[in-house]
């Protein structure tokens, strides 16, 4: 499902994409983007050989904890969580922890598995009026409506 297609997003702006390629450092790639310290929702797609999007490959929130109602501001604003742990794949050889960090896993996939890179879009929200939580609620179920079958890649 492209970007444009998600109707949940329509109202948001990503001023620009982190692009991230093999053989740069994901950590700066992301500190470079000047992404502000607030909550939002970010989307990662694969891209292909012609630099296009080609596979949503995950979406996630940053800023809150707990759910829709019951949402708290957290420390994990948006740089933060595209740099934060994450489950480590069981084919990660890497380390043998439970988490790894997305600054040392992601480069990783796009060695392994998305050769021409990914693009990271992010959004943010007027905290509390926008709710990062609700973001993410609207992303998936617009997703289970339109691809039943569709799993987070990474």
């Amino acid at each position: 499902m492209k970007i444009s297609e998600f109707e949940c997003l329509k109202g948001y702006h990503c001023e620009r994409p982190v692009l991230f390629h093999k053989e740069m450092d994901y950590a700066q790639a992301i500190y470079n983007a000047n992404i502000p310290y607030r909550p939002g929702v970010y989307l990662v797609y694969s891209l292909s050989m012609e630099g296009e999007d080609n596979e949503l490959l995950y979406f996630g929130k940053a800023g809150v904890t707990g759910n829709v109602n019951d949402s708290v501001i957290n420390f994990h604003q948006l740089p933060i969580r595209l740099l934060a742990a994450t489950k480590r794949p069981i084919e990660y050889k890497e380390s043998t922890s439970e988490f790894v960090t997305r600054a040392k896993l992601w480069p990783w996939y796009v060695e392994t598995k998305f050769e021409y890179g990914i693009k990271i879009y992010w959004f943010l929200t007027d905290w509390p009026k926008q709710k990062p939580n609700e973001i993410e609620k609207s992303i998936k179920a617009e997703l289970k409506e339109k691809y039943p079958k569709w799993k987070k890649s990474i």
